[in-house]
């Protein structure tokens, strides 16, 4: 069968201008799922589906093409649907918050047997009396940074026969304070 074409040239209309594209198309595409394929690899596939010559689609390139992009275009706007669909659904019930239990405080311990623990450590004052509690506090209420900064006092601590100086310093705490070490080595059983 001939036709005239756009351009008054007289063509053969083969099979393949006959045959309707698009069923075969979207079928395909939705056979193949996700997987990306080209324009061309989507003609060579559809011609071997349909039974016809290599290459016989060629010629329809631009309706494969814009077939292609409106399945594509028809995936999305299903997409699009289930999404609102499942936006539509009543959010689960929220849970119910537990009130915190409370647990019982342990009883204070002095000792295994209930006797008073012994100090791990003392601090004996210029006048003799005991150091206050919360010191830190105190501390912290006793004067400003800048104060304690220029007073410019060095503390002196003698230590297993070492002596260990520290000056007024700010730590990157923000907190201020004296900072010293001391690397020592007991002597080993050996050297007696």
């Amino acid at each position: 069968m001939c036709i005239r074409d756009r351009y008054g040239e007289l063509r053969v209309i083969g099979m393949a201008d006959s045959i309707d594209l698009k069923g075969p198309l979207f079928e395909y595409m939705r056979s193949r799922g996700d997987e990306d394929i080209t324009p061309k690899g989507l003609r060579r596939a559809l011609e071997a589906t349909l039974g016809l010559e290599h290459g016989s689609l060629d010629p329809r390139k631009a309706e494969v093409k814009s077939l292609a992009e409106e399945f594509l275009l028809q995936q999305q706007e299903e997409e699009e649907e289930e999404e609102e669909e499942s936006d539509e659904e009543p959010p689960p019930a929220k849970k119910v918050k537990k009130e915190p239990v409370q647990k019982a405080k342990p009883e204070k311990k002095n000792g295994a047997d209930g006797e008073k623990k012994e100090k791990t450590f003392a601090v004996e004052t210029r006048g003799g009396e005991e150091a206050p509690r919360n010191l830190g506090k105190t501390q912290h209420r006793a004067m400003k940074g800048t104060q304690f900064l220029g007073c410019g006092e060095t503390i002196e601590i003698e230590l297993f026969g070492n002596t260990l100086k520290g000056w007024p310093r700010q730590f990157s705490s923000g907190g201020f304070g004296w900072y010293t070490c001391l690397l020592y080595t007991s002597p080993s059983p050996r050297d007696s």
